[in-house]
């Protein structure tokens, strides 16, 4: 085995014994380079020997938790790798049985297959699928982001977010514990004066783009949100968690978290499947708080401009249609005019996110972050301080996501 010196060691036996009881030797690890400081992402190929297949290779992906000390406590790593640990053991077989039982026999949403898992502190890691082998392809950063795509994400939000509601209806004494279980947990030491005085920090970055002729509405508000952004997105939070309409939602809404499959023999460009990522933040909130991440940080203001309530529409068939399914009413569970009103009240959330991660999203180049082993919360800060290199093209895009809010009315929480 090579390759493993950012793996513990202790992880490294555990694997090897799992590898052995599985039959799979000639394994070898390739750390790769990905824009992800919280886990260290390896590819690791082997072969595995079969009575019936022979020699088979394999591929997967292992994802390990970082053992930096200052960026485990700032993100608590732990409880992240805890959390997503917990959806695929638990969670997603849940909508998996819950479909069954309601002769739904497609699958809700294709995620890779985990054969390996670790909980202890400093090994916390995931063995899985390597979705690549699948025909599944990683988003090019380099391109725009553009409207088949969009939709497909907020489709298969359509089809994530009815299954929540539909355990809540069938299974809600799981559905209680699954709750219970998303709830925020602040190291109130250490996270919360960190990331609210972080965000404050980018909050005076993005201000300083608005315009003082122009943005005058637009100046006024954001005036206000800045002053404690990080208690509007606790505020958000909290009362979206508290509503008859909040979900089990996905929690990351990044577009490094979808993987793209193409099966459309008409127009290859076109997605014929999609493939979730990252389930770290998973959270229980307001649907709004997936679909105003993903919007607002990954489209502009010409697209959001052309195709936001087309974007709305998409998402909302898709959740009717698969409450449908389920003998559920979408007009009873999540009408179209109260989306509209959740987006209003809580897309606060996804300003806070896009303020917070637009100029790492911007870094087109695929450059990885990576902290020394010795890091401090000063190099944690530095990755949200550092400028992009096309930084007119950075301002441009907050200013507009700001602006959009006041068009839109999505600053509700701040008025």
């Amino acid at each position: 085995m090579a390759n493993t010196q950012n793996i513990n060691p202790i992880l490294i036996k555990r694997l090897e014994k799992f590898f052995f009881d599985e039959n799979i030797t000639n394994v070898k690890y390739e750390q790769l380079d990905l824009k992800n400081f919280l886990g260290v992402m390896f590819k690791v190929i082997a072969r595995k020997n079969d009575k019936q297949d022979g020699q088979v290779d394999l591929s997967y992906i292992f994802k390990v938790a970082p053992s930096t000390d200052a960026l485990r406590k700032y993100a608590q790593i732990d409880k992240l790798f805890k959390k997503e640990i917990f959806v695929y053991e638990k969670l997603l077989p849940l909508y998996q049985q819950l479909s069954l039982e309601h002769n739904i026999y497609e699958e809700f949403v294709n995620i890779p297959k985990i054969y390996f898992t670790c909980n202890e502190t400093l090994q916390e890691s995931l063995l899985m699928d390597n979705m690549t082998l699948k025909g599944y392809q990683s988003w090019d950063f380099n391109k725009n982001l553009d409207l088949p795509h969009a939709i497909y994400v907020m489709k298969t939000y359509g089809k994530l977010h009815a299954l929540s509601y539909a355990l809540r209806e069938y299974k809600p004494n799981e559905y209680k514990k699954i709750v219970e279980y998303t709830k925020e947990k602040f190291n109130a030491n250490i996270n919360i004066a960190a990331i609210s005085n972080q965000q404050k920090k980018c909050c005076k970055k993005a201000f300083e783009t608005l315009n003082p002729t122009k943005d005058r509405r637009a100046i006024q508000l954001f005036s206000k949100f800045m002053e404690k952004p990080f208690e509007y997105q606790l505020q958000a939070m909290k009362m979206g968690a508290i509503g008859s309409y909040a979900v089990i939602t996905h929690g990351d809404a990044s577009l490094k978290n979808f993987l793209f499959k193409y099966d459309n023999h008409d127009d290859a460009t076109i997605p014929s499947d999609l493939c979730i990522l990252d389930w770290q933040y998973l959270r229980y909130g307001s649907p709004a708080f997936d679909l105003s991440q993903f919007i607002f940080i990954f489209t502009d203001k010409t697209f959001r401009k052309n195709h936001l309530q087309q974007l709305l529409k998409a998402y909302h068939y898709s959740l009717s249609g698969h409450l449908s399914e389920f003998g559920l009413d979408p007009e009873k569970v999540l009408p179209f005019d109260v989306l509209q009103m959740e987006m209003k009240r809580y897309s606060i959330f996804g300003l806070c996110m896009a303020i917070m991660v637009l100029h790492i999203v911007l870094e087109k180049e695929g450059d990885v972050i990576q902290l020394p082993t010795g890091a401090k919360t000063s190099d944690i800060d530095d990755i949200f301080d550092t400028s992009v290199r096309n930084d007119d093209y950075y301002k441009g895009r907050v200013r507009d996501v700001i602006t959009d809010f006041v068009e839109y009315g999505y600053f509700e929480l701040v008025n």
